[in-house]
């Protein structure tokens, strides 16, 4: 319906907002904007049917880009809400075996400013973009980890709890999952 009423209404550009978590169960360990999706969810799978008819507008008369952000993190985030709910009433036994566990693991976080101003360039944007895919992260900096961002909540919310200061490495998280059956592939990826 909105791809019909943007040609209808002779609108030229339509940015569609997706996620980077469509790519799925990739084979590769780094994730960029023509790593193959191989979409496993329902919700993987939706996004991903979304992209291709955002993509196929482009054929159609209507210029289409897909941004795919990580895990956005900004006011009313529920990345960020979850970790702090956990945080906050979560015994600290339980708290201490899961940074234990994913102290390693990436957040994916990125702020969401970065969404917005990547929003602001395509829109911007003097050239024909036809549908082309952009991801947007924020995995190039060492404090997106679970074990970072831990700690930066600890020192707001003023919880008596101390994280481990090892962690588990990443292989052997990966095997630990995958032994009670979870699914692993956000692990490594960035």
């Amino acid at each position: 319906k909105i791809i019909n009423a943007c040609q209808k209404r002779e609108i030229h550009r339509l940015i569609h907002c997706s996620s980077g978590v469509v790519t799925g169960r990739t084979k590769t360990r780094v994730t960029d904007e023509e790593t193959q999706c191989f979409p496993v969810t329902n919700y993987q799978k939706t996004k991903y049917m979304l992209e291709k008819l955002a993509i196929n507008a482009s054929r159609d008369g209507v210029d289409t880009a897909v941004l795919r952000p990580t895990a956005i993190l900004g006011i009313g985030g529920e990345n960020l809400k979850k970790l702090t709910l956990s945080l906050i009433n979560e015994s600290k036994y339980k708290l201490w075996t899961k940074s234990l566990l994913l102290g390693a693991r990436h957040m994916h976080l990125v702020p969401v400013r970065n969404v917005v101003n990547s929003l602001d360039a395509l829109i911007h944007h003097k050239k024909k973009i036809n549908g082309q895919i952009y991801n947007i992260s924020y995995d190039h900096d060492e404090n997106n980890t679970y074990k970072s961002i831990e700690r930066i909540l600890l020192k707001k919310i003023s919880r008596s709890y101390r994280p481990p200061s090892i962690h588990v490495p990443i292989f052997l998280l990966s095997f630990i999952l995958s032994l009670f059956g979870k699914r692993d592939e956000d692990i490594n990826k960035i």
